[in-house]
């Protein structure tokens, strides 16, 4: 006999009178086939229906799998974008766009600490398993960072080109700005208020003329605030905050409170800070093409493509 002559529904009626105790010869005279025949169909039944619950098994952890890896990617990406959203004015001069977007990667990294824990891997501690003086350390969360920012690239290579042109505009950014405080340092010394007062002032003052000028910041004010008989803070103020830019003797703080306006005056021309200004714009031109990239990329929801981590075959994301 060949299979077609026995369709799913009668193999399913000798299935269930087998479960309910029926040996194969009885179902085989009832339905007038061999019980040989009964019993090969029945044991290629139950093995084509564990396949199935197995396959779906398989499909069901693959799912997981992969609704899992395209969160812990848009984490990077959310992390990127909290990067190229960090306005340079409000960190030191000499970070580094690296640094910061390898900072910002590693901290997303750690968002899937329980989810990590549960594949075995721990880094809720920055502990090694080796003895310290072996010289083994363990990187776990840097190191995932750098292999899952690797794998989102590999999704979205066009990514890719949008952060190197934003860390090269920020690298831009930084040397203009690393610039104009060191001449800001030696109009300072040239106004002979000494090298180490110079070196205290030189970051505040640039700092201040570039919120005044790059984002139109309300212009700050100085004070003298008298501590003791000898000595006094030199305070730069507005009406929402202020900060002291130097502590020295009331003679002198009065003497360098003239000397800051007055460099403050040459470093705000229009000429001196006009390089900075022109890179701080195209840094954000950049910033607000990633976030279009990223903004899109995270709505819907996955990136296109494959990378390394991914699933050899396509499976549909858990709902």
């Amino acid at each position: 006999m060949v299979r077609k002559k026995f369709d799913d529904q009668l193999v399913a009626q000798w299935i269930q009178l087998h479960r309910k105790g029926e040996p194969y010869r009885s179902i085989g005279r009832t339905f007038d086939v061999d019980p040989r025949t009964v019993k090969s169909w029945i044991q290629r039944a139950g093995k084509e229906k564990e396949m199935e619950h197995w396959e779906a098994v398989s499909r069901q952890v693959d799912a997981k799998y992969l609704d899992e890896h395209c969160r812990m990617l848009l984490q990077i990406a959310a992390a990127i974008s909290d990067s190229v959203h960090t306005d340079p004015l409000s960190v030191h001069h000499e970070l580094d766009a690296d640094v910061l977007l390898n900072g910002q990667i590693q901290s997303a990294v750690r968002k899937s600490e329980e989810l990590l824990a549960q594949r075995g891997l721990n880094i809720s501690s920055g502990a090694s398993e080796f003895n310290t003086s072996s010289g083994i350390k363990d990187h776990a969360t840097e190191r995932l960072a750098r292999r899952l920012l690797a794998a989102l690239l590999e999704h979205e290579p066009q990514l890719k080109s949008v952060i190197e042109a934003w860390e090269s505009d920020w690298t831009k950014f930084q040397k203009a700005r690393l610039n104009l405080i060191e001449v800001a340092g030696n109009l300072f010394k040239h106004a002979n208020v000494g090298d180490s007062v110079a070196e205290a002032l030189k970051i505040a003052v640039v700092r201040e003329a570039l919120e005044n000028r790059l984002i139109n910041a309300e212009p700050w004010s100085s004070r003298v605030d008298v501590l003791d008989d000898k000595n006094a803070h030199l305070v730069r103020y507005s009406r929402r905050t202020e900060t002291r830019v130097y502590t020295g003797s009331k003679q002198e703080i009065e003497g360098v409170q003239k000397v800051y306006d007055n460099v403050l005056s040459q470093i705000s021309h229009r000429e001196r800070i006009s390089f900075v200004k022109s890179s701080y714009q195209s840094l954000t031109d950049r910033v607000r093409e990633a976030e279009d990239y990223i903004d899109r990329l995270i709505l819907i929801g996955k990136p296109h493509g494959k990378c390394a981590l991914c699933l050899s075959r396509e499976i549909p994301l858990l709902e």
